[in-house]
């Protein structure tokens, strides 16, 4: 009887052990989560960074703690533009994070970092784990963010035709599940590689919708960029009355900035529109010698 009760009461000791170990990492985890919430009001971004670092210093975190912890010191630095003091932490959060949705969101942030420090085959690596999650979990579109940006890291390899394959995975998702303005950036994007690979009757086809259907949900750098880039499709098909019109309405929304680059840029593709005109010789030296006053 007295090793029946023993074993009872070791059992019951056993099991409120385990219990009030399992209370004391709930309460860890709330306790960290209101340790984030605080250091996230702290104005100072490199604080902040220092804070979570002392986090994992002063309290022995389990690998799911360290890991959010990490991922926030690498979102942070990403912040503050220091991308290759981002990338460890990130990588590190990888290795220890089970979370499939917080890997999916560490593969986005990691591809991000990398296209900014133009390494665009990295950056498509995870972009690309990124995307079959949330295809995966049917996240129409934050699987449509990421084609369109794996579209733009293949641009910047050059690999066009794989880009154009992305923006058009991309595209009708936004069409369906996006924001006017999602369709908007897509269809832009879509036009002007479109006139990097030579189509450019279907790039003005684009151009043309995005000015005549679409002109005032457009921000006013958009606008610009509309009307510069149909312009360069417009040369390039022997269009240039209609270029020089586009060319004249994106130099009219630069009068009140203080943009030289942008300004010196319509200016030579004025000239190149000048330069297949009857009058090109006296037009044509005129943009050139603005142009290049602009430029000094």
């Amino acid at each position: 009887m007295d090793s029946i009760i023993k074993k009872g009461i070791l059992r019951f000791v056993i099991i409120a052990g385990f219990c009030f170990s399992q209370l004391i990492f709930a309460l860890e985890d709330e306790t960290l989560t209101q340790q984030i919430d605080n250091i996230k009001q702290l104005d100072d971004v490199s604080q902040q960074i220092d804070a979570y670092h002392a986090i994992q210093t002063q309290h022995q975190l389990s690998n799911e703690q360290t890991a959010r912890v990490l991922h926030l010191i690498g979102a942070n630095y990403a912040k503050i533009s220091q991308l290759e003091n981002a990338i460890a932490p990130l990588k590190r959060a990888l290795l220890l994070t089970k979370n499939s949705r917080k890997r999916s969101d560490i593969n986005r942030l990691l591809g991000l970092i990398y296209y900014y420090s133009d390494q665009p085959e990295e950056a498509i690596a995870y972009y690309s784990k990124a995307l079959a999650f949330h295809l995966e979990h049917n996240a129409q579109v934050k699987a449509a963010h990421l084609e369109n940006n794996i579209a733009l890291a293949y641009e910047k390899l050059n690999q066009f035709s794989r880009a154009l394959d992305y923006y058009q995975q991309a595209e009708p998702r936004y069409v369906e599940y996006g924001t006017k303005q999602d369709v908007l950036d897509v269809k832009l994007n879509r036009a002007g590689l479109l006139a990097k690979l030579g189509h450019n009757y279907k790039a003005v086809e684009i151009y043309d919708d995005l000015l005549n259907n679409h002109y005032h949900e457009l921000d006013e750098d958009t606008q610009f960029l509309t009307h510069s880039n149909v312009a360069v499709s417009l040369n390039a098909l022997g269009k240039y009355n209609r270029a020089i019109k586009h060319l004249s309405d994106a130099k009219a929304i630069l009068v009140n900035k203080d943009d030289a680059y942008h300004l010196a840029s319509v200016e030579l593709n004025f000239a190149d529109s000048y330069i297949w005109l009857t009058d090109y010789h006296q037009r044509a030296c005129i943009l050139l010698m603005q142009q290049k006053s602009v430029r000094s």
